[in-house]
């Protein structure tokens, strides 16, 4: 164990006690110790310089304590902006990515992603085995009232999709879904996770989804695809290949007219919204000063151009340390109240290369943070003046601070990745991502494919039971495959693990 050293353990005073005890051996011919001697304010200024320096060699600065959370994997959150959903009308043209809309707060948001050729959705239908089909549309967007397209009636159905004015490259779908699960489901562990399958085609030609972020209609989000064809009317059909062991599709609505927006005002050298262009001097630690605007930079999406030796703009990167780029890398940072551009000195960082219009700052994201978090309203569309209804805009928040940083290692360590105890093997079951797990029990020493069902060397059993609205559903081997995957990659080295 590390022993605490104190580094501060003089005082200015016992510094100059020590050092007049020492005169007359060191110099016994020095004979006048007051302090209008010129050689004892030297000796004072030193004294004084001695005692500073153990003071901040003694001082853990979040500095050192933000390297030292770094070594043990911790980065410190940044600052993230609010988020939200809008529903553009349908009479909206396209609508470029960063196009701006604003809300009666005083509040900037920008979508998120191009609002490209306006596909209508015409109808929404489940239809059963026959051909008949019902309309789903009074189901949507009402109090508690959802519709379950796989099962509509009682019977097996498919859910379709009737699109109108398809002309663009690709559609964007937003389908909200309703959760009566009262287990909530774990975070996906990656995209490509689905508790069920689902076949999407178009008029009768497979199709495969670009993005899924529902993973299979388990949550709502937005899922894209390329249409087979430029049509005036598609007929989009989802079928359930696969039902799964979890829970029902019940689905609130479907929107072609959603689109994602960010509380963010990203000014830009393109647009021409302020001069955002700067020498240099070809001199290290080159700090360029920021325009003076309300609310905080979002450091992480900052876009910055610099112009290389052969005059061609590369972009750069932001780090948040400077100082601990590599010699020559092509980074910046900001400085701690957020006010200048910081380049690196040659050791850290490459240094911007002199001349006129040197640095570019392509994009200077602002966001008000947390008070972006906004309730459900009507947001304005600038380019058109048009009225978007908007639900409740989440997740601003200030960049963490150390501490917090640290708060948050504690919890981590706290539940360690590996399972040495039955308790741990039913915590992590629980935790297995992408699935809803109502319950788990461990058999420590029970081997379910041994004939006496003893184990002659280390096994641990789990029994699972997935979460389902009815309460009634059993593991499927996709269930069992993901908790076996969870747990096996947190075992201890020589122990088997079984689900069942």
């Amino acid at each position: 164990m590390l022993n605490s050293i104190n580094l501060d353990d003089q005082s200015y005073e016992s510094i100059m006690d020590y050092i007049m005890s020492e005169l007359p051996r060191l110099c016994p011919d020095w004979t006048d110790y007051n302090e209008h001697d010129p050689g004892i304010t030297i000796l004072e200024l030193f004294a004084w310089y001695k005692e500073m320096q153990q003071y901040h060699l003694n001082v853990v600065t979040d500095a050192i304590i933000s390297k030292l959370l770094l070594l043990l994997g911790m980065k410190q959150l940044p600052e993230t902006p609010a988020r939200a959903i809008a529903e553009l009308p349908e009479s909206c043209p396209p609508l470029p990515k960063l196009s701006r809309l604003r809300a009666p707060e005083d509040l900037a948001f920008e979508l998120e992603a191009a609002y490209n050729a306006p596909v209508k959705l015409r109808g929404v239908y489940a239809e059963d085995g026959d051909g008949t089909r019902s309309d789903l549309a009074a189901y949507f967007n009402q109090p508690n009232i959802s519709a379950a397209p796989f099962a509509f009636g009682g019977v097996d159905t498919s859910l379709v999709l009737i699109l109108e004015n398809v002309t663009g490259d690709t559609i964007n779908l937003y389908f909200e879904i309703e959760d009566r699960c009262a287990v909530p489901r774990n975070t996906f562990a990656a995209p490509a996770q689905v508790p069920r399958d689902i076949d999407w085609s178009a008029d009768g030609v497979t199709l495969t989804l670009e993005k899924d972020e529902t993973h299979a209609l388990s949550q709502s989000g937005f899922i894209r695809f390329t249409p087979p064809a430029k049509t005036q009317t598609l007929c989009v059909k989802l079928t359930l290949r696969y039902s799964g062991c979890e829970e029902e599709v019940r689905l609130r609505s479907v929107s072609a007219t959603k689109v994602p927006v960010v509380q963010r005002r990203t000014y830009s050298y393109y647009d021409g919204d302020t001069r955002l262009v700067y020498d240099s001097g070809g001199l290290p630690c080159l700090e360029v000063p920021l325009p003076a605007v309300e609310g905080e930079v979002i450091a992480n999406e900052l876009e910055i151009l610099v112009r290389s030796d052969s005059g061609e703009y590369e972009r750069w990167d932001f780090t948040p340390d400077i100082f601990s780029a590599a010699p020559g890398a092509k980074v910046f940072t900001l400085d701690a109240k957020r006010e200048n551009l910081v380049f690196g000195d040659g050791e850290y960082g490459a240094v911007v290369p002199k001349g006129g219009d040197a640095i570019i700052i392509a994009a200077f994201p602002i966001s008000h943070l947390e008070r972006g978090n906004i309730p459900a309203g009507t947001l304005t569309i600038e380019a058109t003046g048009q009225s978007a209804a908007n639900e409740a805009a989440r997740g601003g928040c200030k960049a963490e601070t150390v501490r917090e940083t640290a708060r948050r290692l504690a919890l981590r360590l706290r539940n360690t990745n590996k399972c040495a105890s039955a308790e741990d093997f039913r915590r992590a079951a629980l935790s297995t991502p992408g699935l809803r797990v109502a319950s788990a029990e461990v058999r420590v020493g029970y081997d379910p494919d041994a004939p006496t069902g003893g184990s002659a060397y280390p096994v641990v059993t789990v029994n699972v039971l997935p979460a389902n609205v009815n309460g009634t559903g059993l593991a499927d081997a996709r269930f069992l495959a993901a908790v076996y995957r969870h747990l096996n990659a947190k075992r201890p080295i020589g122990v088997a693990v079984r689900v069942m």
